[in-house]
């Protein structure tokens, strides 16, 4: 099975499954995918977010932001 990525948003357990159109699976797509972006950009993430025993797909719109 291929690494997941997990990233605390909002005190929520999320797992980055995708940004715009690709599927991410593993930490290299999501550095390679953002690689290519700049500050500014907007993108669509999407994630499996745990819900008592399941997990729920979402997406959102965010603007990528300098990192600090």
């Amino acid at each position: 099975q291929l690494d997941k990525l997990y990233k605390k948003i909002d005190n929520y357990e999320d797992i980055i499954v995708g940004i715009n159109n690709t599927v991410v699976n593993q930490f290299s797509d999501y550095f390679q995918i953002l690689t290519g972006m700049e500050a500014g950009n907007t993108v669509k993430l999407k994630i499996m977010r745990p819900y008592q025993d399941e997990y729920t797909k979402m997406e959102f719109d965010i603007v990528l932001e300098e990192a600090e």
